[in-house]
C-alpha cells in the first residue's frame, strides 16, 4: 500500500503546448530596457512582454505560465520579444536599426495616434501583431546532450496585415554548426557505450 497522507484528488493534467508558428494579434503587457551580456558583448535590449488577444490562442502565454507554476523548474513567461537597441558606430548598428524601424512601424500602424519616441514606458497596453517561428535548441547538462524544437516570437507585425493574412512566414531557426557537431559526437558516444539486454523479466 502506498503511504501518502497529504490532501489529494484525481485531476486531469492540462498540458499546454507551444504556440504554433504563424502570425497573431497581440497586446503588450509590459516593456523594459536591460543591459545583457551576449557573446561577451554588453548589449542594451528592449524587452517586450506580449500575449495573444484574438482567436483560439487568446491568452496563450499566460496559460502556459500558470500551467508551469509548481513544477520542477521555476515558471518563466515565454511571450517575450527581445530587440537589440542600435548603438551609433557599432558594427551591428545598421541591422539593429532596421529591425527597430520595423518594430516602430508595426506599433504605429497598429495604434492610431501613437508615434514611436523611444519611451518604452508608453508601450504597455498597445496592440500589435507578432510572428512566431520554430526554433531548434540544444541543452547540455549533467544528463548529457539533448535537443528539441520550440517556438519563439521573432518580430512585430501590423495588426491589420495579420488579420488579412499578409504577413510573411518566418524561417525556422536551426542549430548552429557547432551545436550540430556536439550533438553528433554525443550520439556516437551513446551508441558506442550501449549494450542491448533482452529479457521478459521485470527488474524486481
Amino acid at each position: 500500500m502506498i503511504n501518502y497522507n497529504g490532501e489529494f484528488e484525481s485531476k486531469k493534467d492540462v498540458a499546454i503546448s507551444n504556440l504554433p508558428a504563424g502570425a497573431y494579434v497581440g497586446k503588450i503587457l509590459g516593456a523594459k530596457v536591460e543591459m545583457q551580456n551576449i557573446g561577451g558583448r554588453d548589449i542594451e535590449r528592449l524587452i517586450i512582454q506580449l500575449d495573444v488577444v484574438e482567436g483560439e490562442y487568446t491568452n496563450h502565454y499566460q496559460k502556459m505560465y500558470e500551467a508551469a507554476k509548481g513544477g520542477q523548474y521555476p515558471a518563466k513567461y515565454k511571450g517575450v520579444l527581445r530587440l537589440n537597441i542600435p548603438k551609433a558606430g557599432d558594427q551591428y548598428e545598421s541591422m539593429n536599426k532596421r529591425i527597430m524601424q520595423g518594430a516602430a512601424w508595426a506599433l504605429e500602424e497598429s495604434n492610431k495616434g501613437y508615434h514611436w519616441d523611444w519611451d518604452e514606458s508608453k508601450l504597455k497596453g498597445l496592440y500589435v501583431g507578432f510572428s512566431v517561428r520554430e526554433a531548434d535548441y540544444l541543452i547540455e547538462d549533467a544528463e548529457g546532450v539533448r535537443t528539441g524544437t520550440t517556438t519563439e516570437i521573432v518580430r512585430l507585425e501590423s495588426v491589420q496585415e495579420v488579420r488579412e493574412g499578409k504577413t510573411k512566414p518566418c524561417k525556422k531557426r536551426e542549430l548552429k554548426e557547432e551545436q550540430k557537431r556536439k550533438l553528433e559526437e554525443s550520439n556516437r558516444n551513446v551508441e558506442q557505450g550501449f549494450t542491448a539486454v533482452e529479457t521478459d523479466e521485470l527488474p524486481f
